[in-house]
């Protein structure tokens, strides 16, 4: 697979705009994609993975898989593509048969009433989209939520389309995957339901990786502590703030 990757000038970014390049993606110029296409950077940022997580998780996995071997990753919570792209990108560069599956219902986010949108305007701008498999879905039941902005969602829940149970479909289907990260539901509950089906879904000696593992999410922390008490097939492998990475035992 051949990458394209065409240069994005800023509009209106700051200067200290953090930079993380990694293959085709570059934090900077997906923040300025994501900027010309009409979204205020912060909120994007908001709601994305920072360059500190998506550089801790292309280290994790650089040094964990060996290169010229195909990289099966499964990604929950793509919003407006900014971890997504740079996921496929990391697997991509150690094989380009790596794929990357990814479930999200395109709920209203921020303020942004089509994030999948500019999901796949940013994978067609960095040449990813061949490599990716975007099903919209939720991972479960629906699941009606809060906003990060405090409104109430209760209303786009009851009107949008989208697939249900696709983690139990992937499983019936028999799919497997090499790394899984979590990033969607923050509700205790509906997380661990994830994390107990990603034990089946992931292979022996494969990688989960959990964002916003820190203070104020409190039932994600007490997952991640958990996920690694016995009772599921997971070790602690790691962790940089907000990101924790669970080792799939054999």
């Amino acid at each position: 697979m051949r990458f394209t990757r065409r240069r994005t000038e800023p509009q209106g970014l700051p200067e200290d705009t953090p930079t993380l390049r990694i293959g085709p993606f570059s934090y900077h110029d997906a923040v300025a994609l994501l900027a010309a296409r009409g979204l205020d950077w912060p909120t994007v940022g908001l709601g994305s993975m920072g360059p500190a997580g998506l550089g801790f998780i292309q280290a994790t996995i650089s040094s964990h898989f060996p290169k010229e071997s195909p990289v099966q990753t499964l990604h929950i919570g793509n919003y407006v593509g900014v971890s997504l792209a740079a996921l496929s990108a990391t697997t991509l560069e150690l094989d380009p048969r790596s794929r990357t599956v990814s479930i999200d219902p395109n709920m209203p986010h921020l303020g942004v009433n089509d994030p999948q949108a500019h999901v796949f305007a940013l994978l067609a701008e960095l040449g990813l989209q061949d490599a990716n498999v975007v099903i919209c879905g939720y991972t479960f039941e629906r699941n009606p939520t809060i906003g990060f902005d405090g409104r109430d969602l209760t209303v786009e829940w009851q009107s949008g389309s989208a697939c249900e149970n696709v983690l139990p479909s992937l499983r019936e289907l028999g799919v497997r995957f090499d790394v899984a990260l979590l990033d969607g539901s923050h509700v205790g509950s509906y997380a661990r339901r994830e994390v107990e089906v990603l034990a089946e879904l992931i292979r022996p000696n494969g990688l989960l990786f959990l964002d916003n593992v820190e203070q104020g999410f409190e039932e994600i922390e007490e997952l991640f502590r958990d996920a690694a008490d016995g009772a599921l097939p997971f070790e602690r492998l790691g962790y940089r703030e907000p990101v924790g990475v669970l080792l799939r035992r054999s």
